[in-house]
């Protein structure tokens, strides 16, 4: 999630955090307008987009899509979004390399006046890494109030570009809808319901994994929805015995995956999209839409299954924490998609019977510092004991 990345300067092991950008206080104007002036500056330092691409907005992905153009209203933004953990930008995947050795050699320097690169979270270049997420301090210079330095997280995402525009696979893949953020929901929702829904369509019950000679203890998802590679087998087969299939686990660059996003709203729902169905897919709430209309009710109860276990499973391993050092919040952003989706089609919320292992667990090196207000709310909510 924004505004979480813990980043190194390699050259003098410093550490430094992201942290939430306050756009109420910053104002969305001045906040799009530094930030474009930091974008034009670095690509003068290392070009990478040309000049219609920056001012086009084809640039930024997620929320910031929306937060950067100002066809949206300022106050609805900010009201919307009174606080912004990232900046998203997509990247060319052929500068991949090039990128990461110029932010190597810019750790510690100015991009302007205003803008200052502290580090990234990746020690050494992979090919395979999908994105680098860095750290910038901005200086924020504030209209009746003064300058906020802000340690922001900018994600440099590596995509297709086609005919000079990130792919549509590309933003779908990492895209942020506005009509889901006014209703409190973190485009988290929208991706990982799609790998909930996808992941329970293609499950094989009585499929067998087997690596390295040892039987994995859960059935063979087949097909699983990936925000870089689109919908893709990870298994293939091995044998058939009897009613039983053998599976063995592909390694990534095996997979053969389809992002063209009709192909992959059939794989979904069995149907081509029609009328508004597309735009619909697009966003958490036109996705619940989706599923309603489309996917047999018998396969409920496995997708609220794997949403829940996707939000706060620990074991055997643990699930992403959304917000770093601050359960509370993580909880908040978790429930706002997880509540809605249980409303949406009259199913039990199963989320109480993993909170209390979860949040115990909380935090860096499985260390958890709760509130006593966070545990007194948790205890009155039945998720955990008194004595916690």
């Amino acid at each position: 999630m924004g505004g979480n990345a813990v980043v190194t300067n390699f050259n003098t092991q410093e550490t430094f955090f992201a942290e939430k950008i306050p756009l109420q206080t910053i104002q969305r104007d001045t906040f799009v307008k530094t930030i474009n002036r930091f974008i034009e500056d670095l690509n003068k330092l290392f070009p990478i987009w040309t000049n219609e691409q920056i001012e086009s907005g084809i640039i930024f992905n997620g929320s910031t899509s929306y937060i950067m153009n100002l066809r949206y209203d300022s106050k609805e933004i900010e009201t919307v979004k009174p606080f912004v953990g990232d900046v998203d930008i997509v990247v060319p995947k052929e500068l991949k390399l090039d990128l990461y050795n110029f932010l190597r050699e810019l750790e510690g320097n100015n991009v302007n006046d205003d803008v200052r690169y502290l580090g990234c979270n990746k020690p050494e270049f992979k090919p395979s890494m999908s994105q680098i997420n860095s750290v910038f301090e901005i200086n924020f210079k504030i209209e009746n109030i003064g300058e906020l330095k802000v340690n922001v997280q900018v994600d440099f995402e590596f995509t297709d570009f086609i005919n000079g525009e990130p792919s549509e696979w590309a933003r779908f893949g990492h895209s942020s809808n506005l009509k889901d953020a006014k209703e409190g929901i973190k485009a988290v929702h929208h991706k990982y319901l799609l790998r909930s829904l996808v992941g329970c369509k293609y499950e094989d019950p009585k499929g067998i994994v087997i690596i390295d000679n040892v039987q994995l203890p859960k059935p063979a998802r087949v097909k699983i929805f990936d925000v870089n590679l689109g919908i893709c087998d990870q298994f293939e087969v091995v044998q058939v015995l009897e009613d039983k299939t053998i599976y063995r686990q592909l390694q990534r660059f095996q997979f053969d995956s389809v992002k063209d996003l009709r192909e992959v709203f059939k794989l979904c729902f069995d149907v081509y999209p029609e009328g508004d169905d597309l735009d619909k897919f697009w966003s958490f709430i036109g996705l619940c839409e989706l599923i309603k209309k489309y996917t047999p009710k018998e396969l409920l109860p496995k997708i609220n299954e794997r949403y829940v276990n996707l939000l706060w499973e620990s074991s055997p391993e643990r699930t992403q924490e959304l917000e770093r050092n601050n359960p509370q919040l993580d909880l908040e952003v978790k429930l706002k998609g997880y509540e809605y989706f249980t409303n949406f089609f009259g199913l039990s919320d199963d989320h109480q019977i993993l909170i209390d292992d979860y949040y115990s667990t909380f935090g860096l090196n499985g260390k958890c510092n709760l509130s006593e207000s966070f545990k007194s709310f948790l205890a009155r909510k039945n998720y955990i004991h008194e004595d916690f």
